[in-house]
């Protein structure tokens, strides 16, 4: 289920329907399950509650200031290119070579 659906709908057969169910539950994902006991076989709804959709707008909030903070610091630093002989030479002066 990625972030803009708000439901899936997986046709299972009772075991796989339990399985799932027991996982959801035991890693506590915000969804509501419910079985449609139509067809063969049945299949389960997901439902995102409504605290995922904030959740996964805050993670993309804050993915994007990351991202822009990495690119404002990479826009100010510059990577100075040092040969093998300038190393030696300002290392044995004492002087870093970074």
């Amino acid at each position: 289920m990625n972030s803009s659906s708000r439901q899936i709908i997986l046709p299972l057969n009772k075991e796989r329907r339990c399985h799932l169910h027991q996982e959801i539950d035991s890693l506590a994902i915000p969804v509501t399950l419910q079985t449609t006991r139509v067809g063969s076989p049945f299949k389960l709804v997901l439902t995102k509650e409504p605290r995922q959709f904030k959740q996964d707008e805050k993670r993309r909030k804050l993915a994007a200031e990351v991202l822009q903070g990495l690119e404002n610091w990479r826009g100010e630093r510059k990577i100075e290119a040092v040969t093998h002989k300038e190393r030696t030479a300002r290392s044995s002066a004492g002087k870093p070579y970074i």
